[in-house]
């Protein structure tokens, strides 16, 4: 496995070179976020945070907004990781006030289950577990979700 991702960093190293010569934003970025999640693999959280921020400020500077949520996304995961989980909250209360800002209902519902999750697995917050879940599953019955629905129900009715 130690290889693979030694030969497969050193690709994307490779890569994202090529794009910076050539000025290809997007391959640059796109390259940064794959080597920040071997990086995350590996344990190298504050490594992969600096490399998903390079990207994300890229991927801003493009507007490509899903691609935003998920940088937002991964920096958070790297905090939870880390078993940070103030830090974990506060990435996923800034990816929450982004996918609102963005329409991005899908990714709201999983940054609220995630935070759920914090609080309940980690915090022992039941209450504001439920709160996110709550909200969770109100925008998921909206959207007709049936995959979130049915697994915040069961969350909620754990209580």
């Amino acid at each position: 496995m130690e290889g693979q991702e030694n030969k497969a960093l050193s690709k994307f190293n490779e890569s994202m070179a090529l794009a910076g010569k050539a000025g290809f934003r997007p391959g640059v970025a796109n390259n940064l976020n794959e080597i920040a999640i071997i990086a995350t693999k590996r344990g190298e959280y504050e490594k992969a945070r600096a490399l998903f921020t390079r990207a994300l400020r890229i991927y801003r500077e493009m507007d490509w907004k899903p691609e935003v949520s998920k940088s937002l996304n991964n920096i958070a995961l790297t905090y939870l990781k880390e078993l940070n989980f103030d830090a974990a909250l506060k990435g996923y209360r800034e990816l929450l006030k982004w996918d609102e800002g963005t329409g991005n209902r899908l990714g709201e519902i999983i940054t609220l289950n995630n935070t759920g999750f914090i609080y309940d697995h980690y915090l022992g917050k039941p209450e504001e577990a439920r709160r996110s879940y709550r909200k969770a599953l109100g925008i998921a019955r909206e959207l007709r979700n049936r995959k979130y629905i049915a697994i915040l129900e069961e969350k909620l009715q754990m209580r």
